[in-house]
């Protein structure tokens, strides 16, 4: 996954113009091998990941070599954070992952400002 997304990742990233102190919420974290270029990007970043497939999890924990990330499971329909927890949210490529992106969007809406960097093929 890393491999396919990371230039989408990395631009979406850049298009989020992240300041000092932000708090970052992505949705699906693959690898994770994206992280240092995140953290480069401004100071003192939190990070916050969620992901619904344990083995990405679990991949992601292996290359997570700060404390500014922490990666949490979720039922993939239900953030477990309180609003306006996060100056920044963003996915890439996980919508189409989601069981009820509509009622997991909403959430978001709601809660925050999201940026979605999305490739969702169309339906025959």
């Amino acid at each position: 996954m890393n491999e396919t997304n990371i230039g989408m990742t990395l631009s979406t990233f850049d298009f989020l113009e992240l300041e000092d102190a932000n708090s970052v919420l992505k949705f699906g974290h693959g690898n994770c091998g994206h992280l240092q270029y995140l953290l480069a990007k401004a100071n003192n970043i939190d990070y916050f990941r969620l992901e619904f497939s344990k083995t990405m999890y679990k991949e992601a924990q292996k290359n997570n070599t700060t404390k500014q990330a922490k990666f949490s499971l979720y039922d993939g329909e239900t953030i477990p954070f309180k609003d306006n927890s996060f100056n920044r949210v963003m996915s890439v490529n996980m919508v189409c992952f989601w069981s009820n992106p509509q009622k997991l969007i909403t959430e978001i809406e709601v809660k925050w400002v999201i940026l979605l960097n999305e490739h969702i093929p169309k339906r025959k």
